[in-house]
């Protein structure tokens, strides 16, 4: 037996949106990102906020690291410091194409939400009432009758667009390194008959054949023209598609 300790998920993954995703999506998943910039006495209409198009939404945010009086405030550059190794990538995450159009930004004032554990009546209620407008918002959007303000159609269009481009980008890389001549044995043939490598990893000869024609699918697809290149005029910021430890 082993003790073992135990801290908030937090740490690792602030918003796990991307948790829920797939490459092409087949449901929408939405997410609500609190933001405690809302100055005192702001009015509710300023509290909630969606994209309503693919322009929106594309602000990143700043952490203001300088005194009144125009120096760099040390206490601030390190909460800075320590918020960019907790969230930066939720961050980035939620001002990529085919994220930002589902999160929902709910601002609230310093003294509600976090840590505010006994907070009046009315921010209680303040809070309460976001949530209701965040959910009538996604609703409203996500389920327009016209095709061309639907959010889901919308978001499944930007996805399936930046998807094909980083599909052809690393079918290209796999092209190039299929054919490089100073590799031997080369990937082709090692696929086939690895032969002097451990019994790790073996394939039965349905594997082999099935994955024979993954690879000559993914080496024919990674072979086109400058024209056919379907990274130009897809979504910005472009995001990444990589080998990664799973998170979960």
């Amino acid at each position: 037996m082993r003790r073992v300790w135990f801290s908030d998920g937090g740490l690792t993954s602030n918003f796990p949106i991307h948790f829920f995703d797939s490459l092409l999506p087949t449901r929408p998943t939405f997410g609500i990102a609190l933001d405690s910039t809302l100055a005192a006495g702001a009015p509710p209409e300023a509290r909630v906020r969606l994209p309503k198009n693919n322009m929106q939404g594309r602000t990143t945010s700043y952490v203001d690291i300088e005194r009144e009086d125009g120096m760099l405030s040390p206490g601030a550059f390190l909460g800075a410091l320590l918020r960019t190794i907790r969230v930066s990538r939720e961050e980035a995450l939620k001002h990529t194409p085919g994220f930002r159009d589902r999160i929902v930004q709910i601002k609230h004032t310093k003294d509600e939400g976090g840590l505010n554990l006994n907070m009046p009546p009315e921010s209680i209620k303040a809070m309460s009432a976001s949530g209701c407008a965040a959910a009538e918002q996604v609703i409203e959007r996500f389920l327009d009758t016209d095709p061309s303000e639907n959010g889901w159609l919308n978001h499944r269009w930007v996805r399936m667009r930046s998807a094909a481009a980083l599909m052809q980008q690393k079918s290209g890389s796999i092209a190039y390194a299929w054919n490089v001549d100073s590799l031997q044995p080369d990937y082709q043939s090692l696929w086939r008959e690895p032969e002097g490598l451990t019994v790790a990893y073996r394939l039965s000869k349905e594997q082999c054949a099935a994955g024979e024609r993954l690879w000559q699918s993914l080496v024919a697809a990674g072979q086109f023209g400058p024209g056919e290149d379907l990274s130009k005029g897809a979504p910005k910021p472009q995001p990444t598609l990589e080998i990664a430890p799973r998170q979960t």
